[in-house]
Parts: structure tokens; C-alpha cells; sequence
């Protein structure tokens, strides 16, 4: 049913929304506990969730529903059409991208700021917003953000060009900031198309980039602007031979501890094609086993949890394999 696109989901901090067909999401709420399905006219390409709102565009026409304090019923609260292949939604303003600026909007489409992005900066291509904080990547990869606590957003930091400081890679994939917007992490992407194996976190406050490289199962040491590190190599941890050669899928921050933050890590392409290719001789009956068939179960996607500290850098803390018949990480919540 939904094999052009990938899953849309989105969480707040009192539910979690997922796509299950191209008109149909459902949204479920932890308190109180309850499920609840919202069906719609557009094709959903894209939501996005408060805690008493959800959001669903298709690039041309954006909904939004609000929800009952129940959480049993969606009433109608806006539409408007609009070209936009981003939002998000803080609070009563929706936050929409075209090719030059990040417009914030009320339910019905009047916009409410305008915040302009330089042809150099490049078009916006990823947005994301935790706390009050907002932050955009653009296709030249660059890297803004703004508090949007006030009537009027501000720019909090100046933009950073992370190709500049990343030079061996092509694009920002995807940003995520953390609760309180000192530290935004980074997905990259190789120039080949493939994804990189490097998490990078950039230090808001002191203008660092650390990160961890889930392909060798070590940390990052700080990246100059002219895209040297600090040493010569990462710091290899006890219990990183569980999370090597994979790279980071999906990265979440914690909604309240602006340490934490957990990655979907996945196992690269390059990596199971090597495990699966030592292949021996025929066997009398002709049929032919490899080493990874022998020795070696398919490697699994794991949940690795990260502590990106002011003075010890990036830690890798745990890890555990994604349960069979999972498919993404929604969400974190510590309890």
C-alpha cells in the first residue's frame, strides 16, 4: 500500500502518530491511554504531532486536526494549500519551507513571520523542532536555527556550513536538536548516495562538531572548520564491537535531558555484502555455503543510546538489538 514512500510518524511527548495507508494514520496517547484513527482526503506525505494537535501535508494542501482533551476525537481546526515539502508544528503556528524562506503560520495559512535564507545558504531540505527551538538544513548544507519561544522567532546561532567542515562527504540528510538547542546532531550522506557511518553532533556554545562513527565503533574527536580533527583517531569504547559497521538510521534526543540521545543503527550495505562473500567450495551436492552462513547470524538493526557531555565528548552507553517485527524507533521516553 505504501511502497512509493517510506512510513510518515511523528511523536510529542503525549502520543505517537503513524501512517498505516496513504489516507489513514493513527495516533496513540499515553494519557490518558487510548487509540485513535484519523482519517483524511490527501494523500499523506508527511505529519507531524503536539500534544494536542496533528498535522498531514501531501506538498500541496496541509490539514490539521486538533485533539479532544479525551484524545478520542479529532475535530477539524484548519486547511490551506500551500507548495511546501516541510512542516512543523510548535504550539499554534505552523512552520512551512519553500526554496528561500521558513514562513510560520496560523491553522488557516495567514502568515504570521517570514525568515529568509540567502541564495548561498541554499534551499531547506530537513526541519526539525524539540523544545522551542526550530532547525533547518538546506541542500548546500548548511545548518540555522531559531528560538521560537516568542511572538517573533530569533535566530539563536549563526549559520554553519557543515560541508565546509565535512568536506569527504556530499549532503545534511537530516537535523535534530536537542531540548534546550545546544547541541543539533547530523546525518550525513557519501557522494555516492550511500549513507555515512559518522553521527556528527555539533557543540552549539563552543562551535565544535564531535560525533560518533558507527562503522568503526568509536568517537569522533573535534573537526576544525577546515575539516581536520583534533587527533588522529577516535577513542574505541569497551562495548562498541555491538554497534560497528552500521550507520545511524533514525537519531532521537530525549525530550527532557539534553545529553541523551538514541539511534536507530543499521548495518551498511558495504558491511553485508563483505560477510557474504568468503564464499568455499561446493559441497558434494553442489550446494554453496560462505562463512556468514556458518558462523554468523544477519546482522540486526540495534537501539544504541549516546551521552554527548561538555567534558568528555560523545559516549557510547548502551545498546540492544531492535526486537524482530519492529521497524523504525518512534520516540525516547525515560521513566
Amino acid at each position: 500500500i505504501l511502497n512509493e514512500q517510506p512510513i510518515s510518524t511523528s511523536i510529542s511527548v503525549q502520543g505517537a502518530v503513524v501512517q498505516i495507508s496513504p489516507y489513514h494514520v493513527q495516533l496513540e496517547t499515553l494519557d490518558p491511554p487510548n487509540l485513535l484513527s484519523i482519517r483524511t482526503d490527501i494523500h499523506i506525505r508527511g505529519v507531524c504531532n503536539s500534544d494536542d494537535h496533528v498535522v498531514l501535508w501531501n506538498h500541496k494542501k496541509i490539514v490539521v486536526y486538533e485533539i479532544n482533551e479525551e484524545k478520542n476525537f479529532a475535530r477539524l481546526a484548519g486547511t490551506f494549500d500551500i507548495d511546501s515539502p516541510l512542516s512543523a508544528i510548535y504550539q499554534q503556528t505552523i512552520f512551512t519551507a519553500d526554496t528561500t524562506t521558513i514562513t510560520a503560520r496560523n491553522f488557516q495559512g495567514t502568515i504570521k513571520q517570514t525568515m529568509t535564507l540567502t541564495e548561498q545558504e541554499g534551499i531547506p531540505i530537513t526541519m526539525d523542532i524539540c523544545g522551542h527551538y526550530l532547525v533547518i538544513a538546506t541542500d548546500n548544507g548548511f545548518v540555522k536555527g531559531w528560538d521560537i519561544s516568542r511572538r517573533e522567532s530569533r535566530q539563536y546561532i549563526s549559520p554553519k556550513n557543515i560541508s565546509e567542515s565535512v568536506p569527504d562527504t556530499s549532503l545534511v540528510t537530516k537535523v535534530k536538536v536537542n531540548c534546550n538547542g545546544t547541541k543539533i546532531a547530523i546525518q550525513l550522506k557519501k557522494v555516492n548516495d550511500e549513507p555515512d557511518s559518522r553521527l556528527l553532533i555539533w557543540y552549539v556554545e563552543q562551535d565544535i562538531l564531535l560525533g560518533y562513527d558507527f562503522s568503526a565503533g568509536q568517537t569522533i574527536q573535534p573537526i576544525s572548520e577546515t575539516g581536520s580533527t583534533g587527533g588522529d583517531q577516535g577513542v574505541e569504547q569497551s562495548n562498541s564491537e555491538d554497534v560497528s559497521r552500521r550507520y545511524p538510521r533514525e537519531v532521537l534526543w530525549d525530550p527532557q535531558d539534553p545529553r541523551l540521545l538514541v539511534v536507530q543503527a543499521s548495518p551498511l550495505a558495504a558491511n553485508l555484502v563483505q560477510d557474504k562473500s568468503h564464499i568455499k567450495k561446493p559441497t558434494p551436492k553442489g550446494v554453496f555455503r560462505t562463512k556468514s552462513q556458518e558462523k554468523r547470524p544477519e546482522m540486526d538493526d540495534r537501539v544504541v543510546s549516546l551521552f554527548a557531555t561538555a567534558d568528555n565528548g560523545v559516549l557510547l552507553h548502551d545498546s540492544f538489538p531492535l526486537e524482530p517485527g519492529y521497524h523504525k524507533l518512534l520516540g525516547v521516553s525515560v521513566r
